[in-house]
């Protein structure tokens, strides 16, 4: 099925999917269920359960010199490489964290501590850790925190509405590339592009997950 952003999977494609990852169609009980969760759980994939048990059970640390340390360590440089590529990222540094949430509270605070500029940028819909934290640090590093609606017929905060807010005094601008409140994908590239026009030195934060 053909839609603007793209192809979706076929059936074939949906199911052979399905089959990688644990728990899908039923839980450990064996009870029946559709496993719809987009904030406190995710489904696992089996290989990667695996692969994280596999290596877990070695105990070594990486840090340290003997050859099966040298063999962990070689492993997460395969692994930070893999991240690379899977996130087409060439250059700057990989962070990494327990929960999506904490990276992007850690991020904001971060960004905010160096930004220069007087105000913030974002939208009603950001997920809480970068909302109440652009909230938190624009109000300790005194800036104002500018907040672009929602747009109720589309889910979504119009690209015009969020670059309307940005100017030249612009620190943070950040605008998450999905809504997981309503699904509405945003024009991230856009928005980050017409946003650079106005002001080249501001820094951009995108929630991806």
């Amino acid at each position: 099925m053909e839609t603007k952003f793209g192809q979706l999977f076929t059936e074939a494609e949906l199911a052979e999917i399905r089959k990688q990852f644990a728990y899908v169609d039923r839980d450990r009980n064996e009870d029946a269920r559709l496993f719809f969760d987009n904030a406190g759980g995710s489904l696992r994939l089996t290989a990667a359960e695996k692969a994280f048990y596999d290596a877990d059970l070695m105990p070594d640390a990486s840090e340290h010199s003997n050859r099966l340390a040298l063999e962990l360590a070689e492993l997460e440089n395969r692994a930070r490489a893999d991240i690379r590529m899977i996130f087409n990222c060439r250059d700057g540094e990989v962070a990494t964290g327990y929960t999506a949430s904490q990276l992007m509270m850690y991020i904001v605070r971060l960004l905010s501590e160096h930004a220069e500029g007087t105000n913030c940028v974002t939208t009603i819909l950001e997920h809480p850790s970068s909302f109440d934290a652009m909230t938190m640090y624009a109000e300790k590093y005194g800036r104002e925190l500018r907040v672009a609606r929602a747009n109720p017929a589309t889910g979504g905060a119009d690209v015009e509405k969020i670059l309307a807010l940005v100017d030249k005094n612009t620190a943070i601008l950040s605008v998450m590339a999905a809504s997981n409140i309503s699904g509405h994908i945003m024009d991230i590239a856009t928005i980050a592009k017409e946003a650079r026009h106005i002001n080249p030195d501001m820094y951009i934060i995108s929630d991806a997950v």
